[in-house]
């Protein structure tokens, strides 16, 4: 059984929990070395911590929680109090979001068009498409470019590629036990 003191392990996830909370917390120097003396069990309780807090509300995540942390060989104190303060944060973060997260804009309306080049200062004949994109954000910004075709077949296969990505992964999180 790892030792770990009661203080040392509330310590350390609230250390997980100012990282599941924001994009880069500024740590003090005492909870930094706190880190590194314990990287391994903190590299152990972080992902536990995310998966906890972002996971679903309900018991059947304590008892998870639970047996996660069990599985770390903490001590049924240290454990029981961790399990305490998650449910606490959870709760908090669950009741105003925004508060602990960076959101950026999205896109509230997408306006494009097909213009055609038909000649330059150097070509008499182009007849080169361009695809002409405005993205109008939810914080009132406008964002306009311009793509060849060929770009933006690029850029939609891209965009595709990361989506298929992005499902992937949250299925394959939601089939894990961490």
């Amino acid at each position: 059984m790892i030792s770990v003191s009661d203080d040392l392990c509330v310590t350390l996830i609230e250390l997980a929990s100012e990282y599941v909370k924001g994009p880069s917390p500024v740590l003090s120097q005492e909870k930094h070395c706190v880190a590194v003396k314990n990287a391994s069990l903190f590299g152990k309780i972080l992902p536990i911590v995310e998966a906890f807090v972002r996971g679903p509300s309900d018991n059947s995540t304590i008892s998870v929680l639970s047996d996660n942390l069990n599985s770390l060989s903490l001590s049924s104190n240290s454990a029981e109090k961790c399990v305490t303060f998650l449910k606490r944060l959870k709760s908090e973060i669950h009741t105003d979001p925004s508060a602990h997260h960076l959101y950026f804009p999205s896109v509230s309306d997408v306006k494009w068009r097909v213009d055609i080049t038909i000649s330059s200062s150097t070509l008499s004949r182009v007849l080169e498409p361009n695809i002409v994109m405005e993205l109008d954000l939810s914080d009132g910004q406008k964002v306009t470019f311009e793509l060849s075709v060929s770009k933006f077949h690029k850029l939609r296969y891209t965009v595709a590629s990361i989506l298929k990505e992005m499902d992937a992964m949250n299925n394959r999180m939601s089939a894990v036990k961490i």
